[in-house]
């Protein structure tokens, strides 16, 4: 990848994650690029390119991640436990503004059928991950159901995350801090005590 497609990416990144989708145009990507608008076409026909290039990349970094993550842990409660904390210390970070894929999906989802396909070929990555493990402990079937479930409880997790951020934009920022702590810790309570009781 070229340096000036990289830097795209990484400004568009954070536009998107701050913003959303539809609020940034071509025109402030490429201001916040340090690039004309000519130079993006160069490298993405449109918007919907450039999102798909940037969920594309998330993808990957985001299953590296589990993987190196998960790589070290020899059972399937150790490595599942690894994926939570992995999951905790994203949300409770500073640049958390809610998972893009599931943005992406508000946003888009009903019009644009690559990016839909895209969010879904990335919910599909999510479940062979989980089942991988899960099939250390189940059978197949109850496997692949389990899995199926906790994928689920994520998507849940990361809409509520960022319908949080959203609101939260609205109020005191001590105020707001101390009920995302709050609420992340539930949720994070409700998806442990679900797996437990699926693996009991």
């Amino acid at each position: 990848m070229k340096p000036k497609q990289a830097d795209i990416l990484r400004h568009a990144s954070t536009l998107f994650n701050r913003e959303g989708y539809q609020s940034p145009s071509i025109e402030r990507i490429a201001e916040h690029a340090g690039i004309s608008k000519m130079t993006f076409y160069r490298y993405y026909a449109d918007k919907e390119a450039l999102i798909l290039a940037i969920l594309k990349q998330k993808e990957s970094e985001f299953m590296q991640d589990l993987a190196q993550i998960t790589a070290d842990k020899a059972s399937a409660r150790e490595k599942l436990f690894a994926v939570f904390d992995y999951y905790h210390r994203w949300f409770t970070c500073e640049t958390f503004h809610g998972c893009m894929f599931t943005r992406a999906l508000f946003e888009y989802g009903a019009s644009s059928p690559a990016i839909r396909e895209q969010c879904s070929r990335f919910k599909s990555l999510l479940w062979q991950f989980f089942r991988d493990i899960l099939l250390q402990v189940l059978k197949p079937e109850p496997a692949e159901r389990v899995a199926m479930m906790m994928v689920m409880l994520m998507m849940i997790v990361f809409f509520m995350a960022m319908v949080m951020v959203c609101v939260f934009m609205h109020m005191s920022a001590f105020r707001a801090d101390f009920l995302f702590q709050e609420q992340l810790f539930f949720q994070r309570f409700a998806v442990l005590h679900c797996l437990q009781k699926l693996l009991s």
